[in-house]
C-alpha cells in the first residue's frame, strides 16, 4: 500500500515537517494586545563545586548573576528550587551525589533567542567553568541538553532542530 507522505505532513512556517497526527492547536487567549514568548531556554544553577557542597551565600549569588542575565536581555525571568541527583565517579566506584538547584528560565522571541544565541551558549560555557562543573544542564524548548559532551553520559545521537510551537 502506497501513502501519500505529503497528505500526512504538515509544513511550519520555518519550513519543517512534522507528522499531522501529532500535532494539536489550541485558540489563544483573546486579547487586543500581547506579547507572544514561544521560546524557553533555561538553566540549572548547581549548589555544589565539583561533588562538594558551596556555602549559600556563594549559591545565592550564582542565582543572581544568572537571573540578571536573563532580566538584562529577555526582560524577565522564573527561578524554581528543585533537588537533584547525579553519579559522580572516584576511584572507588560510582557515588550518588543530591544537591539542591535552581532552574533559571526566561521565555523570549524567535528574534530575541536568535540575536543572543551565542550569548547565551558563552554564558553556559563560562558558568560551567567558573562554577567548576563536570556539566551543566539547560533546556531550549523543553529539550535537556548537558554542556560539554561527555561520552559516559547516555543520549539521542541525532542532532534534530528544536520544534517551536
Amino acid at each position: 500500500m502506497k501513502v501519500n507522505v505529503r497528505r500526512h505532513l504538515r509544513r511550519t512556517q520555518r519550513g519543517k515537517c512534522v507528522v499531522r497526527e501529532h500535532c494539536r492547536s489550541i485558540p489563544e487567549l483573546k486579547f487586543k494586545t500581547f506579547n507572544r514568548l514561544p521560546i524557553q531556554v533555561g538553566v540549572i544553577v548547581p549548589s555544589t563545586k565539583l561533588n562538594k557542597p558551596i556555602h549559600k551565600n556563594t549559591f545565592d549569588k550564582r542565582i543572581k548573576d544568572t537571573r540578571n542575565f536573563f532580566t538584562r536581555r529577555f526582560g524577565g525571568d522564573i527561578a524554581v528550587k528543585q533537588e537533584g541527583g547525579y553519579q559522580y565517579k572516584t576511584r572507588h566506584g560510582k557515588k550518588l551525589i543530591s544537591e539542591k538547584g535552581v532552574m533559571v528560565t526566561s521565555s523570549m522571541s524567535e528574534d530575541a533567542y536568535l540575536k543572543n544565541k551565542a550569548r547565551i551558549e558563552r554564558f553556559i560555557v563560562n558558568k560551567q567553568k567558573d562554577w567548576k562543573q563536570d556539566t551543566i544542564g539547560y533546556q531550549v524548548e523543553g529539550n535537556f541538553y548537558t554542556y560539554p559532551y561527555r561520552d559516559y553520559i547516555l543520549h539521542d545521537k541525532k542532532n534534530k532542530n528544536i520544534m517551536v510551537s
